[in-house]
């Protein structure tokens, strides 16, 4: 619903469609055998003239030595090729859940946060141009694009089983028989893996010191999916929503 919601009002936004009435066009020549760097030369990397955008002039879209004239179709193939580029695992720029083909934000990858910028940009372009986009993001990138604050019902979209766990912990009552920190036994930490090593990363200061309990799970749930979604991948998702924002005012 927020993703609907959100979608609707970039696309119906009037001054949107006032600034495209008199423009031509932006011109996209892309290599297919470079489709990533060309992207980010000709769209990331492109300023602004006499305080205009090029980026907010009708797109049109041509690859490198073929013929045709973009009616939408050549514009609809290249935004398929150059987000299968993206997301493609051996970029190692989104992590994934594969049990619901979702993916999120991968802070420990070694691409540059322009990359993520790269796809904001797009994400960006295309509703500005009113094109579809297949972006298999979690729905919370929209709740934060929005300055929202993702919550238990995205994470159980993104990572069911996770979600799954904080709920018991949330829902937890039998303290008499068992309090919660005997059943859970957990501090206010995660464990990370990076480059093959599992680290363990406090989600507090002094968190490794911090036992879940009845009074404070609500607090770890809150810091826990605050993690997930926002703070492994802050230099990763403030690019993405730079771009976005290029082309989509709040």
């Amino acid at each position: 619903q927020t993703a609907d919601a959100f979608l609707l009002r970039a696309f119906w936004d009037p001054q949107m469609r006032r600034d495209r009435k008199s423009a031509t066009n932006y011109c996209l020549e892309v290599s297919r055998q470079q489709i990533l760097d060309n992207s980010l030369e000709k769209l990331v990397k492109v300023q602004q003239v006499g305080g205009k955008d090029p980026l907010k002039l009708p797109l049109r879209v041509e690859f490198s030595g073929e013929p045709g004239i973009d009616m939408g179709g050549v514009a609809k193939e290249y935004f398929s090729l150059v987000v299968k580029e993206l997301f493609n695992p051996l970029l190692g720029m989104f992590k994934v859940n594969e049990d619901v083909q979702l993916y999120w934000f991968n802070g420990a990858t070694f691409e540059p946060n322009v990359n993520f910028e790269l796809v904001g940009t797009l994400m960006g372009l295309a509703i500005y141009n009113n094109l579809f986009i297949d972006l298999p993001l979690a729905h919370a990138c929209y709740k934060l694009l929005l300055d929202q604050t993702p919550d238990l019902d995205d994470l159980a979209q993104y990572q069911p089983e996770a979600a799954k766990s904080l709920r018991f912990i949330a829902e937890y009552e039998d303290h008499e028989k068992c309090p919660l920190e005997d059943m859970l036994c957990r501090s206010f930490t995660v464990d990370v893996e990076r480059f093959g090593v599992t680290e363990e990363v406090e989600l507090c200061p002094g968190g490794r010191d911090m036992v879940v309990n009845r009074f404070n799970r609500g607090e770890f749930i809150r810091l826990y999916i605050e993690w997930e979604f926002c703070r492994q991948c802050e230099g990763e998702l403030a690019a993405f929503k730079k771009g976005f924002e290029r082309m989509v005012d709040k």
